[in-house]
């Protein structure tokens, strides 16, 4: 099985990010002033799974540079 390249790892990262920001800004949006604890359990719950997304999307970005930066000073090349 072959590791994919950190180039790769980070593109993905780039791309759950958007698609989180995405998520959250279609389906969360902006709360209402004054909403019902329904209408406000409803809205922190999108929010939370783009955060969720956004977050996992940072991270795979991080280690896909971290990696890049780790074969570059270590000389290792494909």
């Amino acid at each position: 099985m072959k590791f994919p390249r950190p180039r790769t790892i980070a593109a993905a990262g780039m791309l759950l990010f958007i698609g989180g920001l995405i998520y959250s800004i279609v389906f969360a949006g902006i709360p209402y002033q004054d909403p019902t604890p329904q209408m406000y359990a409803t809205w922190k719950f999108h929010q939370q799974i783009g955060d969720s997304l956004m977050l996992a999307g940072l991270v795979l970005l991080a280690g896909g540079l971290l990696l890049g930066l780790a074969r570059k000073i270590a000389g290792v090349r494909r």
